[in-house]
């Protein structure tokens, strides 16, 4: 397997002007990975999420991009990681997390508050929610 060339100068002059890595690679013909791939080789520094989201703002319904960065949406909904797959409220989500923290630390107290506030939330947010799924 040969390794495909790239001009160095043309693929950081377009990473620092912006430009996401599809459209980097679909101006040098490699693909994304291979774009991702030599900035980390060549010691590029990589942008981070809301980087990106400074560097592409997003257009306002008239047309025309905004003038304020975007913002990083966070959906109030997560995929869930089990075979279900089911969407869950991000609140439960990291309650549950932060309860499941505090029992490996042994931190009761805490279990129980986190406890007390994942019901609470379920009871406010979720009211059609069965009990015995907490």
């Amino acid at each position: 397997m040969s390794r495909i060339e790239i001009d160095r100068e043309t693929v950081v002059r377009l990473y620092e002007a912006g430009k996401s890595l599809e459209t980097i690679a679909e101006a040098v013909g490699v693909s994304a990975y291979t774009v991702s791939a030599r900035l980390t080789e060549w010691g590029v520094p990589r942008r981070t999420r809301q980087q990106s989201g400074r560097l592409n703002p997003v257009p306002t319904p008239g047309g025309r991009p905004s003038d304020a960065p975007a913002m990083v949406h966070r959906s109030p909904w997560r995929r869930s990681e089990r075979k279900s797959s089911r969407l869950r409220c991000t609140d439960c989500v990291d309650l549950a997390a932060e309860r499941q923290r505090a029992r490996a630390r042994r931190d009761w107290p805490t279990v129980n508050a986190c406890e007390v506030r994942l019901r609470e939330h379920n009871e406010q947010a979720h009211p059609q929610r069965r009990k015995t799924e907490l």
